[in-house]
C-alpha cells in the first residue's frame, strides 16, 4: 500500500533512444535531463519527450 502512495520516477542514462524499451519495461515516470539540457532547443527537446511519450 506504501508503494503506491510514493511516485516511484526512473533517471539516469534515459535518452530519446532508450525511452520506449523504459516504458515497456514498465516505468510510469521518467527523469530525462542530460539528453534535453544537451541539446540546441531544450524546448523542442521536452516536446519531442512529450510526443515520444503520448505515442507508447
Amino acid at each position: 500500500e506504501i508503494a503506491t502512495a510514493i511516485p516511484v520516477f526512473c533517471i539516469g542514462g534515459i535518452t530519446f533512444e532508450t525511452l520506449p524499451r523504459v516504458i515497456v519495461a514498465g516505468a510510469q515516470r521518467v527523469a530525462i535531463v542530460s539528453t534535453i539540457l544537451r541539446q540546441k532547443d531544450s524546448a523542442a527537446a521536452v516536446c519531442r519527450t512529450k510526443e515520444m511519450l503520448a505515442d507508447l
